[in-house]
C-alpha cells in the first residue's frame, strides 16, 4: 500500500496549462511547472511520460471550463445593475484571459509542429533552369 497523493492529478494539470499559457511550449521547463505544482520534474513524468503528453494532457478542452458566473442565478432583477455588470466583468474577463492564453499556446505549439515537419529549400524546384546559351 501507497503513500497517498500530495497533489491530485487535476492540480498538476491546473498548473501546467498556467505556465503553458503563460511562456508557452518551448519557454515552458518541467522545473517550472513542478515548482508551481511542488514536485519534483522527474515526479511530474508519472502523469504524462513526456513534456508533449503533459501539454496535450493539461491544454486538451474540458467540458467543466465555464467561467465562474453562477452568481447571476441567484440574481432576482431589482439589483444595481452595475453592481452585477461589475461582478460579472470581474468573473468573466480573467476567465477569457485564461483561455486566450491556452488557445494561443496550441496555436504556438501547432504552428512550430508544422514548421518542423517542413523543409525550406534554398531554391524553388518547380523551376526549371534554362540551358546554358
Amino acid at each position: 500500500m501507497g503513500r497517498r497523493a500530495r497533489v491530485s492529478r487535476d492540480e498538476i494539470l491546473r498548473g501546467a496549462r498556467e505556465a503553458f499559457s503563460e511562456r508557452g511550449f518551448d519557454g515552458t521547463t518541467l522545473a517550472a511547472i513542478g515548482a508551481r505544482v511542488g514536485l519534483s520534474p522527474a515526479a511530474l513524468l508519472r502523469h504524462a511520460p513526456t513534456k508533449k503528453d503533459l501539454f496535450t494532457a493539461a491544454m486538451s478542452a474540458r467540458a467543466d471550463d465555464l467561467p465562474p458566473i453562477e452568481f447571476l442565478a441567484a440574481a432576482e432583477g431589482g439589483e444595481d445593475p452595475a453592481r452585477v455588470l461589475r461582478r460579472l466583468a470581474f468573473a468573466v474577463v480573467p476567465f477569457l484571459e485564461s483561455k486566450l492564453g491556452e488557445n494561443i499556446a496550441r496555436w504556438l505549439r501547432a504552428r512550430s509542429e508544422r514548421a518542423a515537419r517542413t523543409i525550406t529549400l534554398p531554391f524553388d524546384p518547380r523551376r526549371r533552369p534554362t540551358p546554358p546559351r
